[in-house]
């Protein structure tokens, strides 16, 4: 057994709003992943500049991890589970992700990775995000891999996103099936990327794959 709680400040994460906290942050994720413990973010603003180490463990979320590429610089920042396998039974509260400069949307250069939280392969888990702004992608929920996605997805608001919940199964036997979204909201101001593809909520899948999925509004 190892550490029940993994306290991202004891890693060197500072949650100051200046410092860059990205190596901090996956150096206290990929303990908190081989310990199966829960990641702890107290309250801050964690500045990141790439792509943040899958979470598998748990996560405690009292703070924002604010991504601070520019508007090209297409990543994905919080990823939740894996595509190599399931994971089981785990709770991800409280999740924060914003842009310090608002994606693009450029559809011509792939700014679809650019995603505030992806959850991929998540089976009877709950997961809470309380707020992700200015991404291509706020909210993307996947299965593939001959894996699924049946969990619980509670919403606070996804801001000013080219495509706010993003509902996948893009390889041989992946599904979503069996997840309850509670309270999406999707909110975008009417000057924000106006000549360009707006989505609330957007389902896409290869051939043969399905969903079947409850949705409790508002939404």
């Amino acid at each position: 057994g190892g550490e029940d709680i993994v306290n991202v400040f004891n890693y060197g994460a500072k949650g100051d709003g200046v410092t860059d906290d990205t190596s901090a942050l996956n150096s206290a994720i990929s303990a908190a992943n081989s310990a199966d413990a829960t990641l702890f973010i107290p309250s801050g603003t964690y500045n990141v500049d790439d792509s943040l180490t899958a979470i598998t463990g748990g996560l405690e979320c009292q703070g924002v991890i604010e991504y601070t590429g520019g508007a090209t610089d297409y990543k994905t920042i919080v990823t939740i589970g894996t595509d190599s396998a399931v994971t089981f039974n785990r709770s991800f509260k409280g999740i924060r992700v914003t842009r310090t400069n608002r994606s693009d949307f450029n559809e011509s250069y792939g700014s679809e990775v650019d995603v505030g939280v992806h959850c991929i392969n998540l089976r009877g888990c709950i997961t809470e995000v309380l707020e992700v702004r200015d991404f291509t992608v706020g909210h993307r929920v996947e299965g593939n891999n001959g894996y699924g996605n049946v969990s619980s997805y509670y919403y606070g608001f996804i801001e000013n996103v080219a495509i706010g919940l993003d509902i996948v199964t893009d390889s041989a036997g992946g599904y979503v099936i069996g997840c309850k979204f509670y309270s999406f909201e999707h909110l975008i101001a009417p000057t924000v990327n106006t000549t360009k593809p707006r989505y609330g909520i957007r389902f896409s899948n290869s051939s043969g794959q399905k969903y079947a999925n409850v949705f409790y509004s508002p939404i």
